[in-house]
């Protein structure tokens, strides 16, 4: 499923497009988790350096589960 994605690409952009700096979120125990803050704390860290000509690549894989709000900015 969606690890396995996440696997597949992974190895894809290492290999075929020699990426290296790559982050990867997932609800697995010891990972980072895909939080609210976490996503857009990733969206951050993938666009503050970019310059002109760069590559960026961001994938979701997932089944947009919902949680309800705990009442904080998440």
């Amino acid at each position: 499923g969606c690890h396995n994605d996440i696997e597949n690409v992974v190895g894809w952009l290492r290999g075929v497009w020699n990426y290296q700096n790559i982050r990867i979120m997932r609800d697995k125990p010891g990972e980072e988790q895909p939080t609210g803050a976490n996503i857009r704390a990733g969206l951050v860290w993938l666009t503050q350096d970019a310059q002109p000509g760069d590559s960026l690549f961001l994938q979701y894989s997932g089944h947009g589960t919902q949680q309800a709000s705990s009442g904080q900015t998440e």
